[in-house]
C-alpha cells in the first residue's frame, strides 16, 4: 500500500496521474464502454471504484472513480475530451 501511494504521488507530480468521477446508468455494458474510450487514447486504468449508493445519485445510476496514468497533461485533456465526447462528464478529483 505505502508503495503504491509513493508512485501515485510520484506520478501525480509529474502530471502523469489523473483520477475521474463519472456518472452512469446502471446497465450491462457501461463499464466496459468506458473503458474502450480510455484504452483507445492509451491511458492505462489502474483502479476502478464502482459505487451505486450516494447521495447525489438517481435510481438506476451509478457512480464509477477511475484512477488512470496518462503521459501527462495534455494526454490527460484528450482522454477527458474523449469521454466528454461520447456524453459522459468526469469530474476530475484531486
Amino acid at each position: 500500500m505505502l508503495m503504491m501511494r509513493v508512485i501515485q504521488h510520484g506520478l501525480a507530480a509529474a502530471q502523469r496521474f489523473l483520477r475521474v468521477k463519472i456518472m452512469l446508468r446502471d446497465r450491462p455494458g457501461e463499464l466496459a464502454t468506458i473503458s474502450r474510450l480510455i484504452a483507445s487514447t492509451d491511458a492505462n486504468v489502474t483502479g476502478v471504484d464502482h459505487s451505486p449508493i450516494g447521495s447525489d445519485l438517481s435510481m438506476g445510476d451509478v457512480s464509477i472513480t477511475i484512477t488512470m496514468e496518462t503521459k501527462g497533461t495534455e494526454h490527460s485533456s484528450q482522454v477527458l475530451d474523449t469521454l466528454r465526447a461520447e456524453g459522459y462528464e468526469p469530474m476530475v478529483l484531486n
